[in-house]
């Protein structure tokens, strides 16, 4: 069992305000935005889809990867779904957190050429994403609305 972690929920008006936000900020940091997306399911699904509304993408693909039992995060990442391989190269990734930067790890390993981006990050995983729209302190747990 995991130690009692705080709590900081994020509401649906704000993953609408943040992705709308990581849309833009891909804009003006990226010079040329790859053509498609690659949505890291499930928590990536929802912020994908919006980004790709904002940046005018409709070519997306799924892959479904999974590393946390509860709010443990385990040692090893679970691929569940694989993505189509053309989408592991110069793909825009988008998912929901970056936190200790594994999942991205895992995902570079596998990638090439693709942009690496989330709505949220915590310090440890920070260094793994290429952008990102707000930060979160280490030991929170960002309470996603999906996940009531």
């Amino acid at each position: 069992m995991s130690e009692a972690r705080e709590k900081v929920p994020v509401s649906w008006q704000e993953i609408k305000r943040d992705s709308a936000a990581l849309a833009e900020k891909l804009k003006k940091e990226f010079d040329v935005l790859p053509a498609r997306i690659l949505a890291v399911s499930r928590g990536g699904l929802i912020p994908a889809a919006l980004v790709t509304r904002a940046l005018g993408i409709k070519d997306i693909e799924t892959i479904g990867l999974e590393s946390y039992n509860g709010q443990d995060q385990d040692e090893t990442i679970s691929i569940i779904k694989n993505a189509n391989p053309e989408y592991l190269e110069n793909s825009l990734v988008i998912d929901d957190l970056v936190d200790s930067g594994k999942t991205y790890a895992f995902l570079r390993e596998r990638t090439r050429n693709c942009i690496l981006a989330t709505l949220y990050a915590k310090p440890l995983g920070i260094p793994y994403t290429d952008c990102y729209v707000r930060s979160f302190a280490q030991e929170s747990w960002v309470d996603f609305p999906w996940e009531v």
